[in-house]
């Protein structure tokens, strides 16, 4: 039953397409002589993105063409900024076509960046870096960078110079900025350079002077020690050559004053002492021969 259904209409199918075919040509027989008398029977509008139709139809014939309407493109406006970009933030702006107010176009506006421009110079000084200061122009944000490390004091040194009994003061002024300050300097210890002054004998001490080397009235004295004979097994003295017999001698010897060297009052007190000894000394002795006188 289904292939007899099916049979049935394909061949209608056939036929209609036959016939319709033969219509067709025998329509456009009717305008082989004559023109065409096309009439529009569609007509879809071109967008700003999308492309038109226009469809003709002959009436005679019923033969169709079909013209393309191109596109007619976007009429932009001008951009509107909503949110103005800044340095480090991205801003947003739009626009509308003109032919189709609902279509919007938008987009976003790069973040502008830092434009930085030198602001400041700060000069390099003993105690403070060399400081370049940008600022950017649009928003205010700046940086520094050292340019030059600061450069210390460059001291001069003046003052007073310490001496043996007194302190000095070191004076230290900058030769850049005029900054200083003092230092106490501590007193030198005596520099004392001897010199035997009277060289000792064999009899007599001698002097050995010590005078400072910064200051010239600065002195002591020390006693050199006698030296002493020295015989050494022989007769004379290896020092001063005196023999050994006259050394003797003269370490027994009464070494009588001198009285020409010496003051009045002094002379005086030995006149008197002898005159006083001597009479005592005559009185003892005549007492003691007259005792023995009388024991005879």
């Amino acid at each position: 039953m289904k292939r007899k259904l099916f049979a049935v209409i394909l061949l209608f199918s056939v036929l209609y397409t036959f016939g319709v075919g033969v219509a067709a040509l025998e329509k456009r027989d009717i305008c082989k002589n004559a023109r065409h008398v096309f009439a529009g029977v569609r007509y879809v509008p071109a967008t700003d993105e999308m492309d038109g139709l226009d469809v003709y139809r002959c009436r005679l014939c019923g033969w169709e063409y079909e013209v393309v309407l191109p596109c007619t493109g976007h009429r932009w406006s001008e951009w509107a900024v909503i949110k103005a970009p800044t340095c480090t933030k991205t801003g947003y702006r739009y626009r509308a076509c003109h032919l189709h107010g609902l279509h919007v176009d938008s987009e976003t506006i790069p973040a502008l960046g830092h434009d930085y421009r030198l602001s400041k110079e700060s000069m390099t000084s003993c105690l403070n870096d060399g400081i370049d200061t940008y600022s950017c122009s649009r928003c205010g944000d700046s940086y520094s960078n050292i340019v030059v490390s600061a450069l210390g004091h460059n001291y001069e040194i003046v003052g007073t110079t310490a001496t043996c009994e007194s302190e000095g003061v070191s004076l230290y002024s900058c030769l850049r900025c005029g900054d200083s300050y003092e230092e106490p300097v501590p007193a030198l210890e005596h520099n004392y350079i001897s010199v035997i002054t009277v060289k000792a004998t064999c009899t007599t001490d001698g002097e050995m002077t010590f005078t400072c080397s910064c200051n010239n009235s600065e002195k002591y004295i020390e006693v050199i020690a006698a030296t002493g004979h020295d015989f050494g097994g022989v007769a004379a003295c290896k020092n001063c050559g005196m023999h050994e017999e006259q050394g003797i001698q003269q370490m027994f010897a009464f070494h009588a004053p001198d009285t020409a060297k010496l003051p009045l009052n002094v002379l005086d007190a030995m006149y008197t002492f002898v005159a006083v000894f001597g009479i005592v000394a005559f009185a003892s002795c005549f007492m003691v021969i007259h005792r023995v006188n009388k024991l005879w």
